[in-house]
């Protein structure tokens, strides 16, 4: 099971008995998401009858006040995915005083000696990959509960939470069948033993497999079933995808060419911290003097080295955390990164096999929110945002225009209402392609918990009244992904060829234009043709946009943001 799942199998086991003060439940893949995580959990439980509940700082205040001087009894805290285990687990542990009567779950990527330099007093277990029998249970268990959803038939004919034919006798197997067979299997094993050998090697530790990494079972399996494909099709197609990423480096030197293995990717790590590619290699190239730079090289770097090689303050800043983060790897550090790089591996080559299958709109979509921030990109934001109109998302939004005109009223009404309606069924068609391929999870979340309340409600208007509770309860849709898929989403940027539409300026444009308070006055005036559906303030919009603006501006130069802002206003208006 995966880090998560483990996490959930703990507190079923001891919740009853060893937390009669009850578990709550956080997210802490950023300092933000443990404190919206945070408000969430004061708004749902704590809260009372008071609407709205409180900013976002004053209910992270409550809620820790509450852990520490509550009297229902002991308590447990699972924080979810922190894997900025430097700045994360600070944040929340130093509120909380040390007469707190409770327990703090944490569950991370993060190696146990980063973990002890942060928290010398925590309690490490390291989760292996899952075996081949339960990883392919795993699979099983995900394509069945897709068919049934669907009405489909991936996998294998019989792969269905509810058709009889899966159900094998209670009695003894069959003399012939191994003993390692698993139970929900073994029907498989009888009936298709070709499908069955191909799903092991699905599950297993392979260059063709998933290796057994929660993240690349659920990512695959998603794949399998966009592609409606068999699990042999699927290993065939897997066969091609992998291989194609397992590759050699040829070496050209003054005798001759020369094949070898892929260095140890010092250049990448660099990119994880923010470090644009040509920068990273030009530092990489300094370090080595022409030869290899190993990662465990970068913890050695002193002060002195780190002035040298880099370019302004921000890259120094951002050399220094790395070296850190190499430091508090330990001396594994090469092996470790190693070991990651082969995961991101397989999930480039899933990602390749997902992508084949979506539409080009659903594709672009997936690779702008590679930029957005992983724990709540807001679908409303690509409502508002303007994009190029050779976008396939604006194609998509254009399509939808065309085929209201073509309907007779009220569908065919163009105020800016109804148009905006439009365009959100268009967005959630998106989300939802990229859900049933399980690259994204969806939810909808209370404007309150995103948005200040003063960008909700009017000053004029009284904040205890129905019409104040209304606005505070409206609910807006936030997309989270992993951001290990993130990472190898925006890598697979790097490797395709170049063009005037590259991800990170369409997302840049588009959350840089979705706080344009000079759309405000057309929606204001327009709106009054049709009154059936809400717009949202100028306010809320540049509040959407300032967040998917920090989150995309470390992944995009100056030249691209220059040209997105200063894009000629014919190619830079809203397709509505």
């Amino acid at each position: 099971m995966g880090k998560t799942t483990a996490a959930i199998a703990y507190v079923s086991a001891s919740h009853e008995h060893e937390y009669p003060g009850g578990v709550v439940w956080l997210c802490g893949e950023t300092c933000y998401a443990l404190e919206l995580s945070m408000q969430q959990v004061y708004d749902q439980h704590l809260s009372g009858s008071h609407a709205g509940g409180l900013p976002r700082s004053e209910a992270s205040h409550a809620l820790v006040q509450w852990l520490a001087y509550g009297r229902r009894g002991r308590w447990l805290v699972v924080i979810d995915n922190v894997d900025c285990v430097e700045d994360v687990l600070p944040r929340f542990l130093e509120r909380m005083p040390p007469s707190a009567g409770g327990d703090v779950l944490v569950t991370t990527r993060a190696s146990s000696a980063r973990v002890l330099s942060t928290v010398s007093w925590a309690t490490c277990v390291e989760q292996r990959c899952l075996r081949t029998s339960d990883a392919a249970v795993v699979v099983w268990r995900l394509v069945c509960a897709y068919n049934e959803q669907h009405g489909t038939n991936c996998g294998w004919r019989g792969c269905q939470q509810t058709s009889p034919s899966v159900q094998v006798s209670s009695e003894s197997p069959s003399p012939e069948m191994p003993s390692e067979v698993p139970h929900e299997l073994q029907q498989l094993w009888l009936e298709a033993r070709g499908e069955y050998t191909a799903l092991l090697y699905l599950a297993k530790d392979s260059e063709r497999g998933f290796g057994g990494l929660p993240l690349a079972l659920v990512a695959g399996t998603g794949a399998l079933c966009i592609r409606g494909q068999s699990f042999s099709a699927f290993l065939r197609a897997c066969e091609e995808a992998m291989m194609g990423r397992v590759t050699t480096r040829v070496v050209s030197t003054n005798a001759g060419t020369a094949v070898g293995k892929p260095p140890q990717s010092a250049v990448q790590f660099l990119q994880r911290y923010k470090i644009g590619s040509d920068r990273a290699e030009a530092i990489v190239a300094i370090l080595g003097g022409g030869g290899p730079v190993a990662l465990g090289d970068l913890s050695e770097l002193g002060e002195d080295i780190i002035e040298s090689v880099t370019r302004g303050v921000l890259e120094r800043q951002r050399l220094r955390q790395a070296v850190k983060a190499v430091r508090s790897m330990g001396p594994m550090v090469d092996d470790e990164v190693a070991s990651r790089s082969q995961a991101r591996q397989r999930l480039a080559g899933i990602w390749a096999l997902s992508r084949a299958e979506l539409p080009a709109a659903a594709q672009e979509f997936m690779e702008i929110i590679a930029y957005y921030p992983a724990d709540c990109t807001m679908e409303e934001l690509f409502v508002w945002g303007f994009l190029p109109t050779t976008s396939s998302i604006a194609r998509a939004f254009a399509d939808a225009e065309a085929a209201a005109q073509a309907a007779s009223p009220p569908s065919s009404c163009k105020c800016r209402g109804c148009v905006v309606r439009r365009r959100r069924i268009v967005v959630a068609t998106l989300a939802e392609a990229l859900v049933g391929a399980s690259l994204v999870k969806r939810q909808h979340v209370p404007g309150h918990v995103v948005f200040p309340l003063r960008c909700l409600i009017d000053g004029a208007v009284d904040p205890t009244s129905k019409a104040a509770d209304s606005e505070l309860q409206r609910e807006f849709t936030c997309l989270s992904i992993h951001r290990v898929v993130q990472e190898v989403v925006r890598v697979g940027h790097e490797t395709r060829i170049k063009s005037s539409l590259r991800p990170a300026v369409l997302a840049w444009r588009a959350s840089v234009t979705c706080g344009d308070e000079a759309a405000k006055v057309a929606v204001t005036t327009e709106a009054a043709l049709c009154g059936d559906h809400w717009t949202p303030a100028v306010a809320m919009r540049q509040i959407m946009a300032a967040r998917h603006v920090a989150a995309t501006a470390p992944h995009i130069d100056l030249a691209d943001a220059t040209l997105a802002i200063a894009m000629p206003s014919s190619d830079a208006r809203s397709p509505y």
